[in-house]
């Protein structure tokens, strides 16, 4: 009891059981008011209000929170609470390392990744083999030096063996290096010491979906990840993802329904809802499923680039506008900040589609900064280490800017090259690429209808496999779950 922070059974009693619960995230949604683990903190504070390690714990239950983003209205009220547990965990014991840790985790929450660095440097300071401070750090530094990051991930696995998630940071650091296998093989690794460690399955599932361009092979892992729990929102929202992918909204839907009642307005359900309306050509309806969720720090470039993606189908101009220019603000803060934010290049080629579709005439449009963009992107590949997030049909939207149609077409046929009838099945604005106004002014330039052709006939080829292994049982369907 002595050594965990505490003189009183009592109040340890109470912590040894949040931390049982810390990362079994319910179907319900994070309330502060109601939520059962951090009524045990706070019960332990009661009892001992220098309790530092029951304050880190306090800090990690709302920076967990803002990870699984329950609520966006609420990430400012929750960044505060996770930082000021944390200042009153360093208060209450400044020379123990998990309190920097902790407050660093608030500010990386919170996209400030100069104070978080430096409060995680702080950290390994006072104790060299903090793993979590490790963890944290390598995964700001995964796109500015995944080497580094890697290096950290590796170190903090050795460290404690026991942590699940940096087996999937280390496949992200791999990713990062162009060493997809070798980072699959993580993902494996953790899942094989993990079995029933849902989000392993889920970023395995995101290999096949987004990378390998395999919906099919994916709806295996999805399934299974229901198999293990089908009482969270995890396995329904990747199975309604597989289903969407392969043009089937109804089946797409019929997911999303499963816990529409517990969930429905969850971010995750939201974005599901925004991607079926895509797909099934409803511009105004996908817009509307964002609109209502708050901005966030972890959800609002996200945000903007679905409602500018809506508006580019809907031809509003003022609207594209609106949001390339307010992710553009963003950006500057991060720039004022000296800070090298990682996704900066997606945001910034969304930015300039946004911008330049509102542009009738190609002869007005940013021809220098799109050139630019096509330049920068050139020798990176559609697929592995920054391919997906990056290239997913955004040069074939910048030649279509340009008016330089075949070449859009040529870029359009390299992300039929996948391997194993792989297709890429969306594009930066997270639609279908045949949904997107730039890529279907294309229609009549030679290639284009046999580029559509192959696309659809892989589309449906995935579908109709996991129409065969819904009917055989491989995989679930949603009137299989029982709540």
């Amino acid at each position: 009891v002595l050594r965990s922070g505490t003189d009183s059974p009592a109040a340890y009693d109470l912590l040894l059981r949040a931390n049982e619960m810390q990362w079994n995230p319910t179907r319900e949604v994070f309330d502060p008011d109601t939520d059962p683990n951090l009524n045990l903190v706070d019960r332990a504070l009661d009892i001992d209000s220098d309790y530092a390690q029951a304050w880190v714990l306090r800090s990690d239950i709302f920076s967990s929170a803002l990870f699984f983003d329950f609520d966006t209205s609420r990430s400012l009220e929750f960044i505060t609470a996770a930082r000021e547990a944390a200042e009153q965990a360093i208060e209450a014991d400044p020379g123990w390392s998990d309190g920097y840790v902790a407050l660093g985790s608030s500010y990386f929450r919170a996209r400030d990744h100069v104070e978080a660095e430096r409060l995680l440097l702080k950290a390994l300071e006072l104790d060299p083999n903090n793993s979590r401070a490790m963890s944290i750090l390598g995964l700001i530094k995964n796109n500015s030096d995944p080497q580094l990051a890697l290096d950290l991930f590796t170190r903090s696995r050795d460290i404690d063996p026991a942590s699940s998630f940096v087996y999937r940071q280390i496949y992200f650091a791999q990713r990062a290096l162009g060493r997809l296998d070798e980072g699959v093989a993580s993902l494996l690794e953790g899942i094989e010491r993990f079995p029933d460690h849902s989000i392993l399955h889920a970023d395995v599932m995101g290999v096949y979906l987004d990378i390998y361009g395999r919906p099919d092979e994916a709806g295996r892992w999805a399934s299974r990840i229901v198999e293990m729990d089908s009482q969270t929102l995890v396995g329904p929202a990747t199975m309604s993802q597989i289903w969407s992918s392969v043009g089937d909204e109804n089946r797409a839907r019929d997911w999303v329904n499963v816990y529409a009642g517990d969930f429905d307005a969850a971010l995750d359900v939201r974005m599901l809802k925004y991607g079926i309306e895509m797909s099934a050509g409803n511009a105004i309806a996908a817009r509307d499923a964002v609109e209502t969720i708050s901005q966030s720090p972890n959800f609002r470039f996200d945000r903007s680039v679905r409602i500018g993606g809506a508006c580019l189908v809907l031809g509003d101009a003022e609207c594209m506008i609106e949001h390339a220019d307010r992710m553009q603000a963003w950006l500057d803060e991060f720039e004022a900040r000296d800070q090298a934010y990682a996704p900066r290049i997606r945001y910034q080629m969304a930015i300039s589609i946004l911008r330049n579709a509102a542009i009738d005439k190609v002869a007005e449009r940013d021809v220098d900064g799109i050139e630019a963009l096509l330049e920068l992107t050139s020798d990176w590949p559609v697929t592995g280490g920054r391919g997906p997030r990056y290239v997913d049909y955004t040069r074939a939207m910048l030649q279509s800017l340009l008016g330089n149609d075949e070449a859009a077409v040529r870029e359009l046929e390299q992300t039929l090259t996948l391997e194993n009838e792989g297709f890429v099945y969306r594009d930066v604005f997270k639609m279908p690429p045949d949904r997107n106004p730039l890529i279907t002014r294309l229609e009549g330039q030679p290639g284009y209808a046999e580029w559509l052709a192959t696309l659809n006939a892989r589309r449906e080829g995935a579908r109709g496999n996991l129409l065969r292994m819904e009917r055989d049982g491989e995989i679930l369907s949603a009137d299989d779950v029982i709540l």
